[in-house]
């Protein structure tokens, strides 16, 4: 075998691994997250997720007043993607938080027995 013959196929293979990596990288991070805003019209409830683990909560105030809350706060999903597990810092959110059951559809997600369908925007 020649030199540059021994050298493409080097340039070839390491090629080859490199694109295996990106591809392995881009499938796991993409795996376990979440983007966009869903929305519980029933309840009147909202999730946005977002880059980085990051969820905001709008939901009503426990007020005859009409008005919602937001809150900010973060989320992980597990590995299998049956639980999600949410942590909200404002005392009046904290009970929307903890570890839930998960399903991942389409255009919807449910967590626990509440479904939350994603906005066309």
């Amino acid at each position: 075998m020649t030199k540059s013959r021994t050298t493409g196929k080097i340039v070839k293979i390491t090629a080859l691994l490199m694109a295996a990596l990106m591809l392995t990288a881009l499938l796991s991070a993409c795996g376990n997250s979440l983007s966009g805003k869903y929305t519980n019209e029933m309840l009147g409830l909202s999730l946005e997720f977002k880059s980085g683990g990051k969820v905001t909560l709008t939901y009503p105030k426990l007020s005859l007043t009409g008005k919602t809350g937001t809150s900010e706060g973060t989320y992980e999903i597990s590995k299998d993607k049956t639980t999600i597990t949410m942590t909200f810092g404002d005392e009046e959110a904290k009970s929307y938080g903890g570890e839930s059951s998960l399903e991942i559809g389409k255009d919807y997600i449910k967590v626990d027995s509440l479904t939350f369908t994603k906005d066309k925007k």
